[in-house]
């Protein structure tokens, strides 16, 4: 029984080092970032894409770890991957991971003072042909969410953001890997 338990630890331990060498670089290249607002974005095949919904280093700011919580909880996060009229791949929001960090103490809180920042992110769009696609985002909020900051107009009351989503589109090139 406890060979089996080692082997399994093994196991595990040599997946986990798969995945983290897989998830930070593919034939020598880094993983791009993408997020709304990117553009054209040109890279080489087998690169691996790492999807935002903010600008890497961005996200969501909020004043309180529970207004954190209902933003991530009535956020909107769908993308689609493309290549000429076929759909590759859906990500929704569950199959992303966020990443919190302490938000700017400057930011003009009204009542509560911890500041929280949260981007979503999704990890593995592999791009192993070469040719066009297109990465489809639909970012937005699904109910009324205050950050509890106030920004414009200066009044003294937390701003009131409503409902609703954008979409942006981001073209990726992939280009064919040079073996030699």
């Amino acid at each position: 029984m406890k060979k089996l338990r080692l082997v399994i630890f093994v196991l595990a331990l040599l997946l986990g080092a798969l995945f983290t060498t897989a998830s930070s670089s593919w034939h020598g290249g880094e993983a791009v970032a993408i997020f709304p607002g990117s553009g054209e974005v040109t890279m080489k095949q087998g690169q691996m894409v790492r999807a935002y919904l903010y600008r890497e280093g961005g996200g969501w700011g909020s004043c309180s770890r529970g207004m954190d919580l209902d933003y991530k909880e009535a956020a909107i996060a769908h993308l689609e991957l493309w290549r000429g009229n076929r759909l590759i791949q859906v990500i929704n929001k569950r199959d992303g991971r966020w990443d919190t960090t302490k938000g700017n103490p400057d930011w003009p809180c009204v009542h509560v003072d911890s500041p929280y920042l949260s981007n979503w992110h999704f990890d593995y769009l592999w791009f192993y042909l070469p040719g066009d696609y297109e990465l489809r985002f639909t970012r937005g909020i699904s109910a009324p969410l205050s950050d509890g900051a106030d920004f414009d107009p200066i009044d003294g009351f937390p701003d009131l953001y409503n409902p609703g989503s954008n979409d942006y589109t981001v073209v990726i090139h992939v280009e064919a890997w040079d073996w030699h």
